[in-house]
């Protein structure tokens, strides 16, 4: 007898009902205008090499994966997440500089982290490094889990996109002997830009490992997750090109 086909879950709440979910939400669609056309970027590599990488036109807002519950989840508190976010985050987009407090950083930091776990699902399988455990402890707690590193940081100046990603499965420590073996990574860095705004995300299950960001980007990325300082203020200038992007999620 066949096997029964797998039913897909909820990868939040476990809910057996999935819809498609916009990666980047249908909102961003009124605050960043590409002059020329839609496009999305996407760059997959692992242990350092490129497996993907791919330009095409088309709508950037338009990639869906569908991991996710209408009911508990994308009608629900991730609904709530982006009303929450979408005032902080509309003048970043459009390159304008603010303060943000440990409120404010906490609520970009959920959004971007979010929007990394839906990332995660764009690529190949064997790139997927988030694990099941991040996707419940974001339903549970409504907050990236305290070994994430979160960093925003301006995107503009040169070649850009309308919205692009780079994504890194990481080998930490111990880890790094299983490259060969096939084992799986247990980190990730995963950068993505959306107009004006870019954030770096990192995680990994290797105990007390610390990841700083490297010169000469430190002092134009401040880290918001967890917070380091009561109040930051973010600035659209000095932006990173894409360029300048890409050299600085491959040199993690």
């Amino acid at each position: 007898m066949a096997d029964k086909p797998t039913v897909r879950t909820c990868v939040f709440c476990g809910h057996p009902n999935v819809t498609k979910e916009h990666v980047f939400p249908l909102w961003l669609r009124k605050v960043v205008i590409d002059e020329v056309a839609d496009h999305m970027s996407i760059q997959l590599d692992r242990s350092g090499a490129v497996i993907e990488h791919r330009t095409y036109q088309a709508g950037a807002f338009s990639l869906e994966v569908k991991r996710v519950c209408q009911e508990e989840c994308n009608g629900g508190w991730m609904s709530r997440l982006e009303r929450t976010a979408q005032p902080l985050l509309q003048p970043m987009l459009e390159g304008r500089g603010r303060v943000f407090h440990e409120s404010g950083q906490q609520i970009l930091a959920t959004w971007a982290y979010k929007t990394a776990l839906m990332l995660n699902f764009a690529g190949p399988q064997d790139t997927r490094a988030a694990t099941p455990d991040e996707y419940r402890h974001l339903h549970r707690h409504r907050q990236p889990p305290s070994s994430a590193r979160i960093w925003p940081f301006a995107h503009g100046e040169g070649p850009q996109h309308t919205a692009s990603f780079r994504h890194h499965p990481l080998y930490i420590g111990a880890q790094i002997a299983g490259i060969d073996s096939g084992a799986p990574p247990n980190g990730y860095m995963l950068g993505f830009t959306v107009g004006h705004l870019g954030f770096l995300v990192f995680n990994t299950t290797a105990p007390d490992h610390e990841l700083e960001i490297p010169q000469p980007w430190e002092r134009a990325i401040p880290r918001i997750w967890p917070s380091v300082n009561a109040s930051i203020t973010w600035s659209p200038r000095p932006a990173l090109s894409q360029e300048q992007f890409v050299a600085l999620v491959d040199s993690i």
